[in-house]
């Protein structure tokens, strides 16, 4: 068999193309300037993991770190009453001023520049795209290993990839990758080459290229 991943388009994933206004994109998401950001996109959906993501951030600021937590994503009709239940673990946790659901947002790229750290707390995925989309943005990325992930981050060099269900290790990651500006730096950029080499649409139409030169050299 032979994997050909989903492209991400890179010119609106672009680092290098996407300029935000910071205190204006702050002061609508509610985060005070100089706050480090933690942020994840998804549909509020449990396959996402959220509960797990609040008690990490939970253990996080009970080591004395700020942090803000914008949680991003469309909340669906039939997952009203798992939206009502991260809406109490977050009154539970003591988070109301850390946390925020923001709802669905088309400004992806511009978020993604503002995040300090991109975590995805899923507890099953295919493969992810937003993990790329994170990577194309130079956004250091903290994920479970689940589904495709550890195909997009393989090793310590292109991010940090958890444990799901692990609140205790989310936290850890997270608290590490905070605590090293510089680490975050370097491993986001090598995932930005990873991304432009296998992910790319280029990278897409080359590996279709090749499998449908093999299948005629076959025949």
């Amino acid at each position: 068999t032979r994997t050909i991943y989903a492209p991400v388009n890179l010119n609106e994933f672009d680092p290098a193309a996407v300029t935000i206004n910071e205190s204006k994109l702050r002061s609508s998401l509610g985060i005070a300037p100089d706050i480090p950001v933690v942020g994840t996109v998804g549909n509020i959906n449990p396959i996402k993991g959220h509960k797990y993501l609040l008690r990490a951030i939970s253990r996080v600021v009970d080591a004395g770190q700020s942090v803000a937590v914008p949680i991003v994503g469309a909340r669906l009709d039939s997952r009203e009453s798992y939206f009502e239940e991260l809406k109490s673990l977050r009154s539970e946790l003591g988070l109301q001023e850390q946390v925020q659901f923001v709802g669905f947002r088309s400004d992806i790229p511009e978020l993604l520049s503002l995040f300090d750290v991109f975590v995805l707390s899923s507890i099953a995925e295919a493969c992810p795209m937003v993990v790329l989309e994170a990577m194309a943005m130079n956004c250091p990325v903290v994920a479970t290993d689940v589904g495709g992930v550890p195909e997009e981050i393989p090793d310590s060099d292109h991010g940090w990839v958890v444990p799901p269900k692990d609140s205790d290790a989310l936290a850890q990651t997270i608290a590490a990758a905070l605590d090293d500006p510089e680490e975050c730096r370097r491993r986001a950029a090598n995932a930005r080459e990873r991304v432009e080499s296998m992910f790319s649409l280029e990278a897409c139409v080359d590996r279709h290229e090749e499998l449908y030169r093999s299948l005629v050299e076959e025949t």
